[in-house]
């Protein structure tokens, strides 16, 4: 789906929800958009800043006492906002779904320590945003899936965007099955008739989402704070959310954005947004008031890079 000035200019569905069962993909399906969930985090993180329930240059063991060890310790907020924490990639302490919550498995996290010295290199980390899920949950005094329904989703009217799946709930038939490439074809590991792997919100991941309630929730980024409401965070706070900092593979990174500012836009608004493990992925292009919104479900696909890169050369080198 391509937004421009507000308006949906082009939205097409191919391809099937369900290939074995021949269902068909519909426009407003609703997809696992796993680390698409981060800019949530990092919203949240954001809210809390903003009512003075905690400052970015806290160090994370203020809040989590399983931090305080000599491995831990130094470790900032703003450090796991923007990847520089020094958590590995993945390398959870044992697998995600032994442990029977998000703050358990946090515990975990910060006794077993970063792989790096904090601050002294940019790092992609589903731990580090996990981690901050775990802050936010214990610093609003509230579960994270509380949190995101209730300060985020509700306000800004994300009523198809949920926090835990099951097979009973009422928009289970509108869930997609999730497909990975085995070498040789495309071979379903995940649909509608099963339970989510993890049994919490992670906060790296696990929300469920369609193309049209994302593009709600980037406008808001997109004007800086302000949705049809009111503000849900302070124009200073978006633009620092949005600032391009520099990282490795992803060329730059916010907090918990990734930036996809071109040499075109370098002087301009941000170029944001994320992309998700299971082949999903939304930029905004703020100077062009345009989103682009590329979902599947096919795991570690190259082509939704292929499309947002394309969309926004095209957009950058367009009179407008």
């Amino acid at each position: 789906m391509l937004v421009k000035d507000r308006r949906i200019v082009f939205h097409t569905a191919l391809g099937r929800s369900d290939k074995e069962r021949g269902i068909p993909l519909e426009r407003n399906s609703i997809y696992r958009i796993r680390s698409m969930t981060k800019p949530f985090t990092g919203t949240a993180i954001l809210l809390l800043m903003e009512e003075g329930k905690l400052a970015l240059d806290d160090r994370v063991s203020l809040y989590l006492p399983s931090w305080d060890n000599d491995r831990s310790r130094e470790i900032t907020i703003r450090q796991l906002l923007t990847h520089t924490s020094g958590l590995s990639e993945s390398g959870y302490p044992g697998t995600p779904w032994e442990y029977p919550s998000l703050r358990a498995l946090v515990d975990a996290i910060g006794e077993m320590g970063p792989e790096h010295p904090p601050g002294s290199r940019f790092q992609y980390s589903n731990l580090g945003s996990a981690s901050l899920g775990a802050v936010a949950a214990e610093v609003s005094g509230m579960s994270l899936e509380q949190f995101f329904e209730t300060r985020i989703f509700e306000p800004l009217g994300l009523e198809d965007t949920y926090t835990h799946f099951t097979p009973e709930a009422s928009w289970a038939p509108r869930m997609n099955s999730t497909y990975w490439w085995n070498g040789t074809e495309w071979e379903k590991y995940w649909d509608n008739t099963m339970e989510q792997l993890y049994p919490f919100l992670r906060g790296a991941g696990g929300l469920y989402s369609t193309v049209f309630d994302y593009t709600r929730f980037l406008m808001v980024w997109m004007d800086l704070g302000l949705y049809s409401g009111g503000r849900l965070l302070s124009e200073e706070t978006a633009l620092d959310a949005l600032w391009a900092r520099p990282a490795d593979e992803f060329g730059y990174y916010g907090y918990q954005w990734q930036i996809w500012n071109t040499p075109e836009y370098a002087d301009g608004h941000a170029v944001f947004g994320h992309g998700g493990y299971n082949g999903t992925v939304a930029a905004a292009v703020q100077d062009r008031d345009s989103l682009i919104l590329y979902f599947t479900q096919s795991t570690e696909t190259d082509t939704r890079r292929l499309v947002v890169e394309g969309v926004i050369d095209i957009l950058a080198r367009s009179a407008g």
